[in-house]
């Protein structure tokens, strides 16, 4: 097993590789060892909007924002999930 900041990267490296699948379970692990980690949440997030999955994306993005109420990104990125719906 990867110690949390390796998998991170590696998490993070695959999002920039656009190998979401394989990301979102990385960040998945990651989450369920620090479920208030940004970066965490953040990738996590991403993820999962890239895999097709926004009602849980923007569950990710609403508990980051919880933690990180200046986050713009993550606040544009859920807005742009919440124009897609309505």
């Amino acid at each position: 097993a990867q110690d949390p900041e390796s998998l991170l990267i590696s998490a993070s490296r695959a999002l920039k590789l656009e190998r979401y699948e394989a990301a979102a379970e990385m960040f998945d692990e990651l989450y369920r060892k620090n479920p208030r980690d940004a970066r965490i949440l953040m990738g996590r997030a991403v993820a999962l909007q890239k895999t097709g999955r926004p009602e849980a994306a923007l569950s990710t993005y609403e508990d980051l924002l919880r933690i990180d109420p200046d986050n713009t990104e993550a606040l544009v990125n859920m807005m742009g999930l919440l124009r897609g719906q309505y």
